[in-house]
């Protein structure tokens, strides 16, 4: 068999047709169509959220830690994905 319809090192959402002759790279992984299926079903909704805090002055009266405010911003994150269906 000789060459290949593509090299995905980023990723293939999707085998386009059976037959498909892909370049694979270490470390990578091929799913079967039943596996991708699960892992498309386990991830509807899922969502990698980003995002930078920049504090410029903090009042802390109460003496709370870094750690109390980082939990309070999990706490908050975690309401507001659960509100509006994602996973959390």
């Amino acid at each position: 068999m000789s060459g290949s319809d593509g090299s995905h090192r980023t990723g293939l959402q999707e085998v386009p047709f059976d037959g498909y002759r892909a370049i694979l790279h270490k470390g990578e992984m091929v799913l079967t169509q039943p596996e991708a299926e699960r892992y498309k079903k386990g991830n509807e909704g899922n969502r990698t959220e980003n995002f930078n805090v920049y504090i410029g002055t903090v009042e802390n009266k109460d003496e709370r830690t870094t750690e109390d405010f980082m939990r309070e911003m999990e706490f908050y994150r975690k309401r507001r994905v659960s509100a509006v269906g994602g996973a959390v």
